[in-house]
This record gives C-alpha cells, sequence and structure tokens, in this order.
C-alpha cells in the first residue's frame, strides 16, 4: 500500500506540473508571437541576420558557461544538499571562462572576416553584441543551484510564474528597443538584465544552503559527469547554428542569413517551447525510476507518443498555412521565408521524439552513450545540409536540416533503448501519425489551392483549414492508436483536474468580503 501511496503522488505531482508547464507555454507562446508580430514589422531583415550571426559565435561558448552542471544535480537530486556548493563554485567559475572565451572568439572571427571580405561576419556590431552577451553568462551561472534544487522539489508553479516573468520582460525590453531604434541591438541588451532579475528571483524561492569554501575537492567528480555532457552539449550547438554560420560563410550577407533565421523563428518556436517544457518535467519523474530500466522506458515512450500526436498536426498547420499566415501579419519583405517555415515544419513531425530519449539516456547517467551519438550526429549535419547549402541556398538549407532531423530521430531511439528496438518503436509510434497527416494534407490541400488569391481570404482560408485537419488528424488517430487518443485526452483531463484543485485552493486562500 505505501508504494501504491507513493506512486499515485508522484503521477500527481507530475500531473500538476505539466499543467503548470503548459499553461506557462500557452501563455509564453502567445506573448512570444506578438512579440515577433511586433518584431517584425520593426526591424528589417539584417537585424535577424546580425543575431543569428552572433549566435554562431557565442553557441559555444555559452556551453562552457553552462558544462551541464544543471542536469547533473536534477541527476543527482536525493543528495543534492551534498552538491549544492561545489555547484555552484564549478558554474561561476566556468561562466568567467566561457565570457572570455566569446569575447576573444567574437573578436577573432570579425577581424578574420574584414581580411577576407565578408560583410556579414566582417560588421563591428557582431563584435560588441557578442560582449554584451558575455556579460550575462556570470548572471545565468547564479541559476543554476536555485533552479535545480526547485526542480528536484518538483515546484513546477513558481517555476513556471519565473520563466513566464523571463519572456515576458525579455520581449517588452527587446520590443521597446527595437521602436526606439536600436536595431539588432535590442534582441542582446536585455539578455543580461534578464538574467540578473531570473537568477535573484530563484534565489530568492529557492534559498538553497551554498557555503563559502569552493570544496575544489569535488569539482572532479562533476566535471567528469558533466564533461560527457559538454561534450555532447558543443556537438548539439554546432547543429543549432550550423545552417546560419554555413549561410553566412558562403553567401556573406546578413540580409539573406535574417530571411532564413526568421523561417526559423517562425517554424521551430512552438516547437521549441513544448520540447523544453516536457523535458522540464520529465526529467525529474525519469530522475525518480532510474534504477527501474523498464519503468522509466515505458514512460519515456508514452511522453515521446503523446507529444508526437500534439506536434504533428501543429507542424501540419504550419506547412500547410504559413502563407496566408505570414501574408496576413507580417509586412511585404517577410514573406520570402514562407517557404522555410514550411520545409522546416517537417522535420519536428519525427525530431520532437528525440526529447523523451535524450532525457531517457540522461536520467539513466548515460551520458557517455549521449556525447557519442552527437558525436555522430553533428558531422552528418555538415555532410547532409553543406552540399544542399551550396546547391539550392536557402531552401536547400531547410531542406537538409529537416532530412537530418528525421535521421537524428532515429539514432535516438536505437541509443535510447539500446538496440534497433528504439528503430521498430519510433516506427511504429510516428508511422500512424504522419499517415492521419497525411490524410488530412490531402483533404485541406485542395481547400487551400480553391480558395482566392488575397490577403483578404487569408482570415477564411486559416479559418476553414484548421478545424478539417485537426478534426481528421485526431479522428484518424482514434481509428488508428486508441491508446493515444485516449492518453491525449486524459492528459487534458488530468491538467483540468490539477488545474481545478490549484484554482479551489487559492479561493480558499482568499480573504472573505469585509475582512470576514
Amino acid at each position: 500500500m505505501p508504494q501504491v501511496s507513493e506512486t499515485q503522488s508522484l503521477s500527481n505531482r507530475v500531473a500538476t506540473g505539466a499543467m503548470w508547464m503548459a499553461g506557462q507555454t500557452v501563455a509564453s507562446r502567445g506573448i512570444l508571437f506578438i512579440s515577433q508580430l511586433l518584431l517584425g514589422w520593426i526591424l528589417a531583415r539584417k537585424d535577424f541576420g546580425q543575431i543569428a550571426l552572433v549566435y554562431t559565435i557565442t553557441g559555444l561558448a555559452t556551453l562552457i558557461s553552462n558544462p551541464g552542471v544543471e542536469e547533473v544535480l536534477t541527476q543527482r537530486q536525493r543528495h543534492l544538499r551534498r552538491w549544492a556548493t561545489p555547484a555552484f563554485w564549478l558554474s561561476l567559475a566556468c561562466s568567467f571562462v566561457g565570457m572570455m572565451v566569446m569575447v576573444i572568439a567574437a573578436a577573432a572571427v570579425v577581424a578574420i572576416a574584414r581580411r577576407f571580405e565578408n560583410e556579414a561576419y566582417g560588421n563591428p556590431r557582431i563584435f560588441w553584441m557578442v560582449l554584451i552577451l558575455a556579460l550575462g553568462a556570470p548572471l545565468n551561472a547564479l541559476a543554476v543551484v536555485p533552479l535545480s534544487t526547485m526542480r528536484s522539489q518538483m515546484r513546477f508553479a513558481r517555476i513556471s510564474g519565473i520563466n513566464f516573468f523571463e519572456v515576458v520582460s525579455q520581449q517588452i525590453l527587446t520590443v521597446v528597443l527595437a521602436y526606439l531604434g536600436f536595431g539588432a541591438y535590442s534582441f542582446v541588451i536585455p539578455m543580461p538584465v534578464v538574467a540578473a532579475a531570473r537568477s535573484t528571483l530563484l534565489w530568492l524561492n529557492a534559498r538553497p544552503r551554498v557555503r563559502r569554501q569552493l570544496q575544489i575537492h569535488r569539482w572532479l567528480p562533476l566535471i567528469q559527469s558533466t564533461g560527457w555532457l559538454l561534450g555532447a552539449r558543443m556537438f548539439w550547438s554546432t547543429t543549432q547554428q550550423g545552417d546560419a554560420m554555413l549561410l553566412g560563410v558562403i553567401f556573406a550577407s546578413d540580409v539573406l542569413v535574417g530571411e532564413y533565421f526568421f523561417g526559423v523563428l517562425l517554424a521551430l518556436q512552438i516547437v521549441k517551447v513544448l520540447n523544453d517544457n516536457l523535458v522540464s518535467v520529465l526529467m525529474p519523474a525519469l530522475n525518480s525510476m532510474h534504477t527501474d530500466v523498464e519503468r522509466m522506458q515505458q514512460a519515456a515512450q508514452r511522453a515521446g507518443r503523446v507529444l508526437l500526436t500534439m506536434i504533428t498536426p501543429l507542424a501540419l498547420l504550419q506547412i500547410l498555412l504559413a502563407e496566408p499566415a505570414v501574408r496576413l501579419v507580417f509586412p511585404q519583405d517577410k514573406w520570402p521565408s514562407i517557404p522555410i517555415v514550411q520545409i522546416l515544419s517537417l522535420g519536428p513531425m519525427l525530431y520532437a521524439f528525440a526529447s523523451p530519449m535524450a532525457a531517457m539516456i540522461n536520467a539513466a547517467g548515460r551520458f557517455k552513450a549521449h556525447c557519442g551519438l552527437w558525436a555522430i550526429l553533428a558531422p552528418l549535419y555538415f555532410i547532409i545540409v553543406t552540399p544542399c547549402a551550396i546547391r539550392f541556398g536557402l531552401i536547400g538549407t531547410g531542406a537538409g536540416v529537416a532530412a537530418w532531423a528525421w535521421i537524428a530521430a532515429m539514432l535516438h531511439a536505437i541509443v535510447g533503448f539500446g538496440s534497433l528496438r528504439g528503430a521498430v518503436i519510433l516506427a511504429r509510434i510516428a508511422g500512424p501519425r504522419l499517415l492521419a497527416a497525411a490524410i488530412a494534407a490531402a483533404v485541406a490541400m485542395p481547400i487551400s489551392w480553391w480558395m482566392p488569391s488575397g490577403r483578404r481570404f487569408d482570415v477564411v482560408e486559416i479559418s476553414v483549414v484548421t478545424p478539417i485537419v485537426l478534426l481528421i488528424y485526431m479522428g484518424m488517430i482514434r481509428l488508428l492508436d486508441r491508446a493515444a487518443f485516449d492518453a491525449v485526452i486524459d492528459q487534458f483531463r488530468h491538467a483540468g483536474a490539477a488545474f481545478a484543485r490549484i484554482l479551489g485552493r487559492s479561493r480558499r486562500n482568499q480573504p472573505a468580503p469585509n475582512g470576514r
């Protein structure tokens, strides 16, 4: 009986946490959409291109600033007090090293680019934007220990509130600065400011016990674990910034890079938010059962099934409605990004499965295997994307990235389950969803083709195609995979029940009228 009670308690806490994170996802998505809409009207394509080029320089150095201490602490959540102090000082030391690497790398890249007359990377603004971002590295490092503490305690409601504050403040500052004429600087100036505020809030809420002693003798075990995580993150970072870097080197145009990067923001924003929130809820739950491999695999498999079920129709809608949606809400100079949005939206239909697989690998402490996986995926990325970019430009780059994403999902599944059984599981899960999406697309696409062109008909097309796709897709999922359909419905029921409990608790805590 105690075991059943403990399991039920864990399930309730995870369901409640998922509800909070889902609520934050929806709210954050709305804020990000409004911000992106405003920035799309205020900023030029070259501004988006410049910030994309900046990220290609800071990506690896950012990982040195945060080599994976947070994941190691989460994996060792039962002994968090023992490791909090060395983790804090190690994170802070790494952040200063990462800050210096950012500045040195930026100076070197800009100097070399100017020598070779590459106007994109040779712009002095690139160096100054990197310098501003570097100032935020130590401020972000301060958040590692308190955030790990709150995650280990499954205080997802408070974490969601702080995350939402971060999103809102970041976007408000960015839009205000863009309106005031700061251009690409609008993206980087708010980051150290918001990082300081976020770290302060996390410390006030978590209040972890960190001693003044550095405890350097405990750094080595952390470094040994974070070493594999850092390696995996470095390989991963090259794939995240690789497309923009290739375009910047090949075409040397911040306008073209901005056109591509704007399409990336539109195509992958909602997928990234869903994946990140899933991992933040799933990781503590998987860590609590890491000694039971079979149970952990079942949990990750269920999470992957639900995530693919939810993301596939969203990706399909982005493919079908990118043209009317972008035409409707963005100025004409952003319209060339439409095909980028459409082709990149193919990737998440399979790649979303990689997130729960990666969470399972790390929860099991298989950091070396995770690093080895990305040591294969990173060079494979450039082998696939580079010739596509050279031959077909922006469209080829997007197609190469989408093709790589499908291969990456398959390899994640194989490593996650430790055999080719993972590929079979992924095929069984993804097959019905891709079939349902294909049938929904076959019905919806003729409607889009028959719809008269022009911005005044864009709202009509979006209003007609969206419910058709969702109804057909979910109907097919109910027919092809009833268990997944029921799981999605149950998720909404659990979320609603958790929200009702929280809402009832908050109402009971409110003071009665007239002070009674």
